[in-house]
């Protein structure tokens, strides 16, 4: 999550070696799968599918360790919903977790980011902040706050994503994503020049970076075009 290429491989080689040692712990798996989510949003993957089959894969082998991991069904969501664009097989891995656990805060997240692809921005808002609230000290709080913000902006609150987005930042200040919803909401609320210079910051850490291209790989891009008009 320090979403350092190196840092990165190596977490990569580190689950390997807990699922050898640990077969029957879903945690490693589930955490395997969403390493291959993560490869995807950062650009890093050489093949998006490949990836979403091995991150299928390793979600199995999580439920197979522990049918009952709501951590393992979260994963599992966010693999279909991401990866996939199969909202449907996504909103039932999600509704299982928490059916399995109430305050499994990642299956909230997760499932409001979702419903943010899908155009529908207040479940999204409701649903993430509701995350934000049942873990307030959460080691991965950038990565709720970087997708709090994306469902602030698919509800029209441009001025609070800004600031979900900020405070992102300042705990994860190379988190791909975050600098995109960032530079959206400034841009959609009217203050391009500070767009201007997020844009400028995510070139440096993506040279590659294009409107084109975050089309293409949006998610929510079949469900929810007028998101992506506005660019």
């Amino acid at each position: 999550h320090r979403a350092r290429r190196g840092e990165f491989d190596r977490a990569a080689q580190v689950f390997e070696f807990l699922q050898e040692r640990h077969p029957r712990a879903a945690q490693p798996s589930a955490w395997r799968a969403k390493w291959h989510v993560l490869r995807v949003v950062q650009g890093w993957s050489p093949s998006p599918d490949e990836d979403g089959e091995l991150a299928l894969r390793a979600c199995r082998g999580a439920l197979q360790a522990d049918g009952g991991s709501s951590l393992a069904l979260a994963m599992q969501g966010l693999v279909h919903a991401y990866l996939r664009q199969d909202f449907e097989a996504a909103a039932g891995s999600y509704d299982e977790a928490l059916e399995r656990n109430p305050s499994e805060s990642l299956a909230l997240l997760l499932r409001g980011t979702m419903h943010a692809f899908m155009a529908q921005g207040e479940a999204a808002y409701a649903q993430t902040q509701q995350a934000l609230r049942l873990s307030p000290l959460d080691p991965l709080r950038y990565f709720y706050l970087s997708l709090a913000a994306s469902a602030a902006i698919s509800a029209g609150r441009y001025d609070e994503a800004i600031a979900l987005a900020e405070r992102s930042l300042k705990a994860n200040g190379v988190h791909l994503s975050t600098h995109r919803a960032l530079a959206m909401a400034q841009s959609l609320a009217g203050r391009t020049d500070e767009a201007r210079t997020t844009v400028a910051r995510l070139l440096r850490l993506d040279p590659e970076f294009s409107v084109g291209r975050f089309r293409q790989r949006f998610p929510g891009r079949q469900h929810a075009p007028a998101v992506t008009e506005q660019l």
